[in-house]
């Protein structure tokens, strides 16, 4: 992928990120000492995977063309969207 959408303007990304992130949840807890999903982890670089995926998807589609589909009590995400 060289950064350009691959995609023509009819393509639509979904983005899941509702999970607890229980089974990661002891690593979580040993190396940030709270509980946080892994999604809103940074394991690599300075992103998290969360804002990993939203790029990702960005090569697909437009962000107008992209829905997050989460929870309502995990607001953290809500930072990250443009």
């Amino acid at each position: 992928m060289t950064g350009e959408r691959m995609t023509g303007k009819n393509v639509w990304s979904i983005v899941l990120a509702g999970g607890d992130g229980e089974r990661v949840k002891p690593l979580v807890l040993r190396w940030l000492g709270r509980h946080r999903p892994k999604q809103y982890c940074t394991f690599v670089g300075t992103r998290s995977m969360f804002e990993h995926t939203l790029n990702r998807a960005a090569l697909i589609a437009s962000p107008k063309r992209t829905v997050v589909v989460g929870r309502v009590r995990m607001r953290p995400c809500s930072r990250t969207l443009p």
